[in-house]
């Protein structure tokens, strides 16, 4: 996340946000959610073949209603929408669900709330839609992920020094805390310690 744009360097995809709303990055989804809770955002990889092909599967699934599909694009790349209803062991909802052709694969798109509070929130799920575009920014692409390396001390010296000569991509504190050690701590010569490598998102 960088202030309300999520970005994704490996499927080079960025995706806007409505201001205030908490995003959770799940392994399959991507999801958000305004401060009331009361109306979902959902990014997947939907598996299907085609824009089309997958509104169509979407709108026949049991208890769904709406359509009609339209064809169109998003930022250039092929999409199919649909407006839709929908009855949930929570009550009935409405929204809408795009599905979007990038890179390879299709991407839906989905955002709903109850029927009778669909209509504050469609056009910030409108909106959030509409950002999906591809990521170009080569900072952000370039950017690898933090990780855990473990090194041998070769002189003594403190956490804080240690990480001083390491150019420890984060704090003091979160080394110490790593190695279950107070940041003032002494390490010895041969003692193995945890590093943190890599860099943090610009």
């Amino acid at each position: 996340m960088r202030g309300q744009n999520f970005l994704h360097p490996d499927l080079e995809f960025q995706l806007t946000f409505p201001p205030d709303w908490r995003t959770l990055n799940q392994k399959t989804a991507v999801l958000a959610q305004p401060p009331k809770r009361d109306a979902l955002f959902e990014l997947t990889l939907s598996g299907a073949t085609s824009p089309r092909a997958a509104a169509e599967a979407f709108l026949a699934e049991e208890g769904m209603r709406g359509g009609p599909v339209r064809g169109g694009s998003v930022h250039g790349h092929e999409a199919a929408s649909a407006g839709f209803r929908a009855e949930t062991q929570q009550g009935a909802v409405e929204g809408l669900v795009v599905f979007v052709a990038f890179r390879g694969g299709v991407y839906r798109l989905l955002g709903y709330a109850p029927r009778d509070r669909w209509g504050a929130y469609q056009q910030a799920i409108r909106s959030t839609i509409g950002s999906f575009e591809r990521l170009t920014d080569q900072e952000a692409l370039n950017v690898q992920p933090m990780r855990i390396d473990v090194v041998e001390v070769t002189t003594p010296m403190t956490v804080r020094e240690f990480v001083a000569r390491e150019s420890s991509p984060v704090s003091v504190e979160s080394v110490a805390l790593l190695n279950q050690l107070e940041p003032g701590a002494r390490l010895e010569r041969g003692q193995l310690v945890k590093r943190v490598v890599g860099q943090t998102p610009p």
